[in-house]
């Protein structure tokens, strides 16, 4: 039991709410504002890291063009729109998103720089679902010049189930001098938000290596196979990726390895290992092999990025929903020499980021904590309402190491009459409470009476009842009243 001087130590720490009466409460969660809400997600649909994958359209009096631009530690497309006179003709920059089925997604999400603009007129933006146009607008007129800016487009209650084209334009007739003038501004990271999936709001992922640099690394290899690996500014998270180069000068037995032993991460409920990929030089009948290696043995043996696509980020997935890993001892990228795909020597080189596990969220039961309400060292707080026939009272008491309070009830005839010892709690929100908790010591007591107790929320009683029935008289006992809506 814990002593006055304790309870006082642990009152002061709950930010004195007083009080021998406790409730045990599960802690509550700390609030944060985040661009995407716990339920959603945001899928990346184009990274703007080159303008390979777009279409320019121009002509004599109105141009587009766009080119990959570094930006600090991003690679972003800067895209350049040029009047050069008036005129009824367009100038289009068209990316072909290839139907995409992205069904629920609630906004666009496009990264912003402008650098040179030309009020009032700014870059316009189609998007086409389908043969449907379900955008048409001006998205960056407002976005202030010289700082990167997130701009959010509502896609809510609109059909994108079938999207098919994004479409940057300008038109001649809109334009805004008398002489040749431009615009330009970069833009990055187009993506949009999607609700999680059931299984997504069960999962979280655990980082096993962000590939800043080799340190965790260890690489071997051989005259006639090699890998060697160097920072990369082209990357998806953090500051830098690791480009692997693997490299065969000759056919041999000979392998070449590069191996992290991730250390104790805990693993358990693991379902997939992900890994952001950019295939930057493909070789015809060459691939890195990867072995995963748990605390069970040997959980893959295969290609290292079976999904890989040249000149464009990928997220590669190696499914492990079947081999109970709760820890990986290892990960190694290997090749070996006689896998030679040609006569002479050749390479392939592979950009890898974010290497992480997608596992399985497990129950954890909530952290509980009692919280003082009333320490009942005084009667201060309370307040009597007695009767002619029955009565009610209050006084400190010392038992042992802790103050009490002495609740003495008294009947003096019978009749229809309460006598009442109240505490005005304050409209205390205690959302989450699971159980009322009294220290009490019966002195002297009147079976099979018992003294009772109402609690109330707002107007509501939400108990009745009487709590010490059948406390053991002269002993200390905690009673649990339980639930506390």
């Amino acid at each position: 039991m814990r002593s006055n001087r304790q309870m006082r130590r642990w009152i002061s720490a709950a930010l004195c709410l007083l009080l021998t009466f406790s409730v045990l409460a599960g802690t509550l969660p700390t609030v944060r504002a985040e661009a995407v809400s716990a339920n959603t997600k945001e899928v990346v649909l184009n990274s703007m890291d080159s303008a390979a994958d777009w279409h320019a359209e121009s002509s004599d009096s109105v141009a587009i063009s766009a080119e990959a631009a570094a930006s600090g530690d991003r690679t972003a497309l800067r895209v350049t729109g040029t009047y050069k006179q008036k005129a009824s003709a367009f100038a289009n920059l068209i990316w072909n998103a290839g139907g995409l089925n992205l069904t629920g997604a609630q906004k666009l999400l496009i990264d912003v720089y402008p650098e040179q603009t030309l009020a009032p007129r700014s870059l316009n933006l189609n998007i086409s679902n389908g043969g449907s146009i379900i955008y048409m607008g001006s998205p960056f007129a407002d976005a202030p010049k010289g700082t990167w800016t997130t701009v959010a487009i509502d896609l809510s209650g609109k059909d994108v189930s079938n999207l098919t084209e994004l479409k940057f334009w300008i038109y001649g007739d809109d334009m805004p001098r008398d002489t040749e003038c431009s615009m330009a501004c970069l833009l990055d990271n187009i993506r949009v938000v999607l609700p999680k999936t059931d299984a997504e709001e069960n999962e979280k992922s655990v980082l096993i290596c962000g590939m800043e640099d080799t340190d965790a690394w260890k690489i071997d290899g051989t005259e006639s196979v090699r890998i060697t690996a160097q920072k990369s500014e082209l990357h998806t998270q953090g500051s830098a990726a690791l480009k692997l180069t693997g490299t065969y000068s000759s056919k041999s037995g000979d392998f070449a390895t590069m191996v992290l032993q991730p250390g104790e991460l805990d693993l358990t409920g693991a379902k997939r290992l992900l890994m952001d990929v950019y295939l930057e030089m493909p070789l015809s009948g060459g691939s890195f092999n990867m072995n995963l290696t748990s605390d069970s043995g040997m959980v893959y043996m295969g290609a290292a990025f079976p999904d890989a696509q040249a000149g464009k980020w990928t997220t590669v997935a190696i499914d492990l929903s079947d081999k109970n890993v709760t820890k990986l001892t290892e990960l190694k990228f290997w090749l070996y020499g006689n896998d030679m795909p040609g006569d002479s020597e050749c390479s392939m080189t592979y950009i890898v980021d974010n290497i992480r596990m997608i596992c399985e969220k497990q129950e954890t039961p909530p952290v509980l904590e009692e919280v003082v309400l009333n320490a009942m060292d005084d009667d201060s707080a309370w307040r009597t309402e007695n009767d002619a026939s029955v009565a009610i009272c209050t006084e400190p008491a010392q038992s042992g190491d802790r103050t009490a309070l002495r609740v003495t009830g008294t009947y003096k005839q019978k009749s229809g009459a309460f006598a009442n010892l109240i505490w005005n709690a304050g409209g205390l929100n205690l959302t989450g409470a699971q159980k009322l908790l009294i220290d009490v010591y019966p002195e002297q007591t009147l079976e099979p009476r018992s003294l009772n107790l109402n609690i109330s929320n707002g107007s509501e009683t939400i108990y009745m009842g009487s709590p010490f029935a059948g406390v053991p008289n002269d002993t200390w006992s905690t009673v649990e009243i339980q639930p506390c809506r």
